[in-house]
């Protein structure tokens, strides 16, 4: 199986090849890092091979060194193939992320233009209204749990979590 191109080891936390994955669980500090630098994070396999077929495109990826070969394959043959693959042992990851990165890859996608509120609501049969939901963890159970009901919208005001 090929390697994407851009492989890189990362052995600290404060590297900045990888300051957009710095505190992941800091909402002021992202919205530092996000407000310089308007990007998301992606969190595991599942969410990567989505990102990668999505409209976003993915500025890097960061994953175990065990992840490398489901990280390569999901990269390969896409817009993505090229992108930086840093590779970081656990404790790097988690002390970079702020967190035990459970599912072993992250990846950033920058956001592009959001979409005209009008925009959603005029292609959903189903919509899911959020405002003021600073809770990433509770905006993400409500955004799965959409999915899973076959919600397809989901419209967040400016003060919300994404």
């Amino acid at each position: 199986m090929a390697m994407p191109v851009a492989r890189e080891v990362v052995t600290d936390p404060q590297d900045p090849r990888v300051r957009g994955y710095v505190g992941l669980t800091d909402a002021q500090l992202r919205a530092g890092i996000e407000r310089d630098d308007p990007v998301f994070v992606v969190e595991g396999h599942t969410a990567l091979g989505r990102a990668v077929r999505s409209r976003y495109r993915l500025r890097s990826v960061l994953c175990l060194p065990g992840r490398l070969d489901a990280v390569s394959a999901a990269l390969a043959g896409t817009d993505a193939c090229d992108v930086p693959v840093y590779v970081a042992e656990r404790p790097v990851l988690a002390a970079t992320a702020g967190f035990d990165v459970h599912r072993g890859v992250l990846a950033l996608a920058e956001r592009g233009s959001p979409r005209r509120a009008d925009d959603v609501v005029a292609a959903a049969r189903t919509l899911v209204i959020v405002e003021g939901l600073s809770d990433q963890e509770n905006l993400g159970v409500i955004a799965r749990s959409a999915r899973a009901l076959g919600v397809d919208g989901l419209l967040l005001d400016p003060t919300s979590a994404d």
